[in-house]
This record gives C-alpha cells, sequence and structure tokens, in this order.
C-alpha cells in the first residue's frame, strides 16, 4: 500500500461511476424530542463499494482472500445523514477496519447514533402518527461519480420503543439538486413510520380529565344551601388548567392545536359553561327569600321538565300551585284562607301617648261603631267617660259576612256577665271568632238602641288591655302569614332550582360523554405492524416478524459488488413503503 492514495477515488478511467451498496439497520429508537423536533436512533451501516486499487491474486499471497485494514487507511465515500441535528456529526460514528476482499470489494460496517431532524406533526397528539426520515447522501461527489445502490432496511436487531410503536421501515431511492453541484446527488431516504403507544397518555393525560369532568358535573347535585357548588366547581377549573399547561409542556409550537389541545381547551369551556349554569341556579334559588312569585309561565315549564327528567313533585308545590293529583295529604285551606284579627282603636283622652295616631281600622263586615268619650262633668273626677255606641252594620261588605260565625260566637259568649266578659280569656276568641263579637255582646247585654258610657276606670283599663292584646295578636298572626308566605316562595324557587339542575346535569353529561367518544375515536391512526423488506406490495401478508427478520438478513447477505463495480445477488429490498 506504499503507492496507494486515499485521497482519490479509486477508478480505472476517467467517467467511470463508483456504485456504493448501503444498507442501514435499525437497532433502536432511543428518543424522539417532540418539542425540539428531533429523533435520536441507534443503527448501523453498512458500506459496499469496489476499489481497482486494492486487488491482489490470492495464488501470490498464500492464498488470502480477506484483510482488514484500518478505514482511515482506505478512501471512503464520504456518505453522511444530510438532516443531522449534531454539530459534531462524526463524534457519534464509530468505524473501525474495512473488510477488504480479493476482488477489491470493500465493506465497512459503522455504527452510528444519529440525531436527525424529524419534523414532528401534533395534530392527533396524544394519538399520532410520526414519520421521521434519514436521508443519507454524498457530501461532494454527484451521481455523475458516485451511485447510491440502497440495500434492505434491517430490523433483524430491532428492540421495541416503550414510547413508540414502530409500524414501517424502508428505503427509497431518488436524486436531488444540491445548489453546491452541477448534477443532481443520489440520497437514499430510510424512513422510519411511528405510532404513539396510547396507554401512557390515556392513563395520565385522558383519565384524569375525564375524572375533573365527573367532578365538575356532581355540581348539579349539591344542595344549593351547601356553599360550596361554585368552590368545586372552580377547584375543577383550576385542575384542568394545571394538566393543560403540563401536556403543553412536551409540545413544540404549532400553528395546528394538537388533539390534546383541544380536549382540555373544550373541557375547561364547559367546566367554565358549568360554574356559569352553577350561578344561575344559584340565583334562582334565591328568588324566593326576596319575595319574588314564580310566574305561571316558568311553572309551567318546569312542571314539563320535571316531568320529563323523572323528578317526582314534592306534596307542598302541588298544593301551593293547585295541582290534581292522588296526594293522600290534603291541603289546607282553613288555615291558608282564614283572616287576621281586626283591631278597632279606642281613642281616649289619656291614655294613648303623646303624638300617637293609630291607624284607622280596616272595613269588615260587622263590628262596633268606634267608641266615644264624654268627660266628666262632675267636679274631681279624674278621667273621662267611654261612649259605647250600639252595634250597627257596614253595609259596604254585607254579602260577605258569616252568620253562622256571628252566632256560634254569640252563643259561646251568651252565658257570661260583661264582668266576666271583659276578664276572660280572650285568646282563642279573637284569633278564631274576631273582636267584633266582643263588642256584639257587649252592646247586646246593655242596650242596642241607646248610647252607653264607660264611666267605670276597671272597666276603661279593661278595654284599653283589649285592645292592645288583639293589636299584638294581629301583629303575630300578620308576621306568621308573611313567614308563610316566605316559606311558600322559597320551597317553589328551590324546586325550580332543583329541576334546572337536574337538566343542567343531564345536558352537560351528555355533551361530556359524546364529546370524549369524539376525541377518543378522532385519530385515524391504529398500531398496524407493515414492514416489509420486498418491493410487492402485499408480498409479506401472512407472515410472522421472525420470517420478516430471517428474510432481511438473506437479502442483505446476497449482496456483493463485482469486479466492475456492478450489484450482484438477490433483488434490493426497500421496504414496503405503503
Amino acid at each position: 500500500m506504499s503507492n496507494y492514495n486515499k485521497h482519490f477515488r479509486p477508478i480505472k478511467k476517467h467517467g467511470e461511476i463508483t456504485r456504493v451498496f448501503f444498507e442501514l439497520s435499525l437497532f433502536d429508537i432511543v428518543s424522539l424530542d417532540t418539542r425540539n423536533q428531533i429523533l435520536i436512533s441507534n443503527t448501523e451501516m453498512i458500506m459496499k463499494w469496489t476499489d481497482n486499487y486494492m486487488q491482489w491474486n490470492p495464488a501470490e499471497y498464500n492464498g488470502t482472500t480477506v484483510v482488514r485494514v484500518p478505514h482511515k487507511d482506505l478512501w471512503i465515500p464520504d456518505i453522511i445523514l444530510q438532516n443531522t441535528a449534531q454539530a459534531d456529526y462524526y463524534s457519534t460514528i464509530l468505524s473501525t477496519n474495512a473488510i477488504v476482499f480479493s476482488s477489491g470489494e470493500v465493506e465497512l460496517v459503522s455504527h452510528g447514533i444519529f440525531q436527525s431532524i424529524c419534523s414532528v406533526d401534533t395534530q392527533y397528539y396524544p394519538f399520532d402518527q410520526q414519520v421521521c426520515k434519514l436521508d443519507f447522501s454524498s457530501w461532494t461527489y454527484d451521481m455523475k461519480q458516485i451511485q447510491l445502490v440502497p440495500g434492505p432496511a434491517d430490523l433483524s436487531k430491532y428492540n421495541s420503543n416503550p414510547a413508540f410503536f414502530l409500524e414501517n421501515f424502508f428505503v427509497t431511492s431518488h436524486d436531488v439538486h444540491n445548489p453546491c453541484c452541477e448534477h443532481l446527488i443520489s440520497t437514499l431516504t430510510f424512513t422510519i413510520q411511528l405510532q404513539r403507544r396510547t396507554v401512557f397518555s390515556l392513563f395520565f393525560f385522558i383519565m384524569p380529565g375525564i375524572l375533573i369532568n365527573v367532578c365538575a358535573l356532581m355540581v348539579f347535585w349539591l344542595p344549593a344551601d351547601c356553599g360550596e357548588k361554585v368552590g368545586l366547581g372552580i377547584n375543577a377549573l383550576l385542575a384542568m388548567i394545571v394538566f393543560l399547561m403540563a401536556m403543553t409542556e412536551n409540545l413544540p409550537p404549532t400553528e395546528k392545536l394538537p388533539l390534546a389541545g383541544v380536549y382540555y381547551g373544550s373541557c375547561i369551556s364547559m367546566i367554565a359553561a358549568n360554574i356559569t349554569a352553577t350561578v344561575f341556579v344559584l340565583s334562582v334559588d334565591g328568588m324566593g327569600l326576596k319575595g319574588y312569585h314564580v310566574p305561571e309561565w316558568l311553572q309551567v315549564v318546569t312542571l314539563f321538565v320535571a316531568k320529563i327528567t323523572f323528578i317526582q313533585i314534592p306534596f307542598m308545590i302541588r298544593e301551593s300551585w293547585e295541582l290534581d293529583d292522588d296526594d293522600p295529604i290534603p291541603a289546607d285551606t282553613d288555615a291558608t284562607q282564614q283572616s287576621p284579627v281586626e283591631v278597632f282603636t279606642i281613642e281616649q283622652d289619656g291614655l294613648s301617648p303623646p303624638g300617637f295616631n293609630p291607624p284607622p281600622p280596616p272595613p269588615t263586615n260587622y263590628g262596633p261603631p268606634p267608641i266615644k268619650e264624654k268627660k266628666n262633668s262632675k267636679k274631681g273626677v279624674k278621667g273621662s267617660k267611654i261612649k259605647v255606641l250600639p252595634f250597627q252594620r257596614h253595609e259596604e261588605e254585607e254579602e260577605e259576612f258569616d252568620y253562622s260565625t256571628l252566632k256560634d260566637a254569640t252563643a259561646a259568649c251568651n252565658a257570661l256577665s260583661l264582668e266576666n266578659l271583659l276578664n276572660c280569656n280572650l285568646s282563642e276568641a279573637c284569633r278564631i271568632f274576631d273582636m267584633n263579637i266582643i263588642f256584639l255582646k257587649i252592646a247586646t247585654r246593655l242596650d242596642q238602641k241607646k248610647d252607653f258610657y264607660v264611666d267605670d276606670p276597671f272597666e276603661k283599663r279593661a278595654l284599653k288591655a283589649l285592645e292592645s292584646l288583639c293589636k299584638m295578636m294581629k301583629n303575630e298572626d300578620r308576621a306568621e302569614a308573611k313567614k308563610e308566605l316566605r316559606s311558600r316562595l322559597v320551597d317553589e324557587w328551590q324546586f325550580v332550582a332543583r329541576v334546572l339542575d337536574k337538566t343542567f346535569f343531564i345536558l352537560f353529561t351528555t355533551v361530556c360523554f359524546l364529546f370524549n367518544v369524539f376525541i377518543l375515536t378522532s385519530s385515524p391512526f391504529r398500531e398496524r405492524f407493515d414492514y416489509c423488506p420486498l418491493e410487492t406490495e402485499g408480498a409479506c401478508d401472512g407472515m410472522t416478524f421472525d420470517q420478516i427478520k430471517r428474510m432481511t438478513i438473506d437479502m442483505a447477505s446476497s449482496f456483493h459488488i463485482t469486479g466492475s463495480g456492478g450489484i450482484s445477488g438477490g433483488g434490493v429490498g426497500v421496504g414496503g413503503g405503503h
């Protein structure tokens, strides 16, 4: 080798083309950096070519047909990875000795850990399929000087990757134009087709999103007065935002939204709508405390929705809205229609505080005329006389008077004297029969045709106490009636809010279910092994992976470079590119 010059292409005549057989064996997919779009692969390169300056006659050298020569002492084709992502490319390529045959065939086996640029498509992430390419060509020789012959894309020693499923690995040959050269450059492209395994993404990204959505739906089952409806929705929203941020850390900025981003963005929008609906339900639930009545149209809509959503209508609502049903609990109409106690004012000098102007009594069917006062004309007697006029009928509401009530009240008080009548327990009389009956009894006992005066101070104090007692009981009745009305309104609006909660729950559950099904089935990619080293489509159908590996090894071992630089052996397998 003293006359061997490794700087010149070993050809016999000018214009001769050096054909380089190039085979790539894939050992491992180390990683695919989705954010930085870099594929790291562990490979083995096999190059074969004819070196016309390294031929000898084996008979002259004791039958030696094969020698190993350090690769640095031979001419080596400058075949490199064009789309490399490494600044120091040769630092990751390990080459030792070249195998030289007596016919001039040189075989160089190199180990390389390549970092190649891979255009990552995240549109269907995390159910995405990635296609990464390794482009090999000469750096300085065009196709008039070096022509690459594709060898099989070998997977005989491939180890599976935990994050990606290898679907296909094939090689294609084409000529590309490079600005450095006038002629086209022979290029081999090894395509690696990967399908992301979905178990990890489903467990750590999709399943938490589904569970958060379920928790957000539980908002509609919480009672309005628990105080945690909006809080639960906000917590679910914050949790969804945290998972969205964790997911986007591994994705590159792109103009196409990834499927996971659409999923989390839609979930955040649904939870925000969930919170809005919850606030609306709470607002409806509080309408009863403000004293608003449920409109009739809203009652009709609420009852219709309650029927189709199988919500049982409480008997209080049936009673309040006067619904016809078979409820065994009857409506308490007597209590609701009972008139409050009427209070009549007794005006008397010296008994009312200064500035006190008692309100005029409301009209009633029967009642005593105003009690007139008449001052005592005798000297030395303090106070005044109260003039009680005979009992009279008010004509303006004559038709509404219940005579049976008056008759019963008169019979109840008939046995009492005037003194006992004034001192008796008037609680039930004032509440049930009305204060008018007492004045009727007094007027009947004394004189129905003539005016009379109450001169006795005891009687005057008794009448004043009677008036105060009835005023107090009337106020209590009014307060109780107002409380019952407010309680009824609160029950009605709470029922409306309950129907709204059930409606929103069904609506959001349906949307959430359909949306999750759409997300999980929207990706067109599925795990499918399509690798085949033969060019004929469908030639590997029905074959096992071990049979395909055996066929790949046999094809690679059958390639030989002839002395004229041609290729001998089996057909060139370029893998199954579908």
